[in-house]
């Protein structure tokens, strides 16, 4: 690389710096002479304070007539109601909480839903051979092993006989499992005693108890299909009924029958305030350009009687 080359890139750079610093001295140097003629010019300041003036007396006049003919007597959702509300003409509405409420009351009367473990069949036919076969200590817990043992052999091969032909027709009729009703019908015809019934009731419930179990996800989706096929609750507004109470809070439910009633909803207008503050900017620094045009500037009397006019 040459030493002309050199030269050139360190000597263009300074002048890249010094373009950079003389790019921002233009508004450093202008806000300065704002503020200073902010500071040393009255008639200056009292064109920016009345400028100022122009546009706040339009936003506020603006808020204040929203107010004054819509704001302080229409609702808004969730906020106290401002006065007592009337039905002006008769309607029929969905009562949501009362179909809420039923809703409810249908998913909590669905205890779970029972499905039958298809593996477990196979199970329970295992345990009936070992049982009939006398081999009892090896499929039931030691308290039940300990009772059979204790009675004599006439009794011990009646309640494993019963117990057997009842553990096989649940396995054929699964909806016998759902609840005990039917196994104790069994039992009471059969020939055993009632202490010899309760004790095959026990065996029962030990070789039957995971022959049904509850599906967790069948559940789910069974409360989900109550719960939408619940028919929402409809009720008659009449013309002069009360739809809210002054202080009580609005409800969705209410806002959409406030409404349907022809209420005013209270919604600050920001869509008309940003217009009107715009607009009335513009037409002010308009009016500080054309006067900076024509070389002529508003005197206080002429910017007061702008006010005046505007308000």
């Amino acid at each position: 690389m040459s030493s002309g080359t050199r030269l050139s890139r360190e000597l263009s750079r300074p002048t890249r710096n010094m373009n950079r610093k003389s790019s921002k001295g233009p508004l450093v140097l202008g806000l300065v002479e704002e503020i200073r003629k902010l500071v040393g010019d009255p008639e200056y300041r009292f064109r920016w304070i009345a400028s100022i003036t122009v546009v706040s007396a339009a936003v506020l006049m603006l808020a204040a007539s929203w107010w004054l003919s819509e704001g302080g007597g229409s609702f808004r959702q969730g906020a106290p109601a401002p006065q007592t509300y009337f039905a002006h003409s008769r309607m029929r509405i969905v009562d949501e909480n009362a179909t809420r409420a039923l809703r409810e009351q249908r998913i909590a009367d669905i205890v779970g839903v029972i499905v039958r473990d298809r593996t477990h069949g196979e199970e329970v036919s295992r345990v009936i051979e070992l049982l009939e076969k006398g081999e009892y200590g090896e499929v039931l817990p030691e308290p039940l092993v300990e009772i059979l043992g204790s009675l004599s052999e006439d009794p011990r091969n009646r309640v494993i006989s019963v117990s057997s032909m009842i553990a096989e027709e649940v396995t054929r009729s699964p909806e016998m499992a759902v609840n005990d009703d039917p196994i104790w019908q069994k039992l009471r015809v059969s020939n055993l005693t009632v202490p010899e019934q309760n004790l095959a009731f026990q065996i029962l419930d030990h070789i039957l108890g995971s022959f049904l179990k509850e599906d967790p996800q069948a559940t789910l989706e069974f409360k989900r299909q109550v719960a939408s096929d619940v028919v929402p609750v409809e009720r008659i507004i009449g013309v002069g009924e009360t739809i809210a109470r002054e202080g009580q809070a609005i409800s969705p439910e209410m806002a959409i029958v406030l409404r349907a009633q022809g209420y005013p909803e209270r919604e600050i207008p920001w869509k008309t305030l940003i217009f009107v503050f715009l607009a009335t900017t513009l037409w002010i620094f308009w009016m500080w350009w054309y006067a900076g045009r024509r070389d002529f500037s508003f005197e206080r009397r002429e910017w007061l009687f702008i006010i005046s006019i505007l308000i």
